[in-house]
């Protein structure tokens, strides 16, 4: 089951105009962390991060579950509001009939875009990005909230104008520090 899920990560994407590339190492045998970009056109690459909270088999299943209807979402919409208001619709669907707790995701989702030099993200609940230009760094804070919690939520998209080189990092939960190290 561990080695189907690493292979559903998306491989490395090296064009001249930007590279995007993923780390995964799960401390669990299986877990709900997944990564997935897309090249759109010539001038355009999405990009999605999601965490399915919890651990193990059933985090798995459904991080499985959203990267499935990923891959359609993201070759047919470039709009993240769209995108993550779909996501929110089919987690809180998965298990709204079934009559079993829901799980709750936190995702975010970019659309890097060359001809026009921008940024559009969308962060529903994540950890904190960040963007780094040449002379200062940019959170890409939260401005949607946790996914399956509602059936309909509202999605927010940021933009940010792009000044030059520019490095995004985004991660998922297990890479923060426990709060006990911060305050020591």
């Amino acid at each position: 089951a561990k080695k189907v899920q690493k292979s559903a990560l998306t491989a490395p994407l090296h064009l001249d105009w930007i590279q995007v590339e993923g780390f995964n190492r799960m401390s669990h045998m299986l877990g709900g962390d997944m990564y997935h970009w897309v090249r759109i056109s010539e001038h355009q690459v999405a990009v999605v991060l999601y965490d399915v909270m919890g651990h193990g088999v059933a985090s798995a299943l459904v991080s499985m579950s959203i990267r499935s209807i990923l891959r359609e979402l993201m070759n047919t919409s470039t709009d993240g509001e769209y995108i993550i208001q779909m996501l929110n619709q089919h987690v809180y669907e998965l298990f709204e009939t079934q009559g079993l707790d829901g799980f709750l995701v936190t995702a975010m989702y970019m659309l890097a875009d060359r001809e026009k030099g921008t940024i559009h993200y969308v962060n529903a609940a994540h950890p904190t990005g960040f963007l780094f230009h040449e002379n200062a760094v940019q959170p890409l804070m939260s401005n949607t909230p946790i996914l399956g919690l509602l059936p309909t939520i509202y999605a927010y998209q940021d933009t940010i104008e792009l000044q030059g080189r520019t490095r995004i990092v985004i991660y998922t939960d297990g890479l923060q520090p426990e709060e006990q190290l911060l305050t020591s």
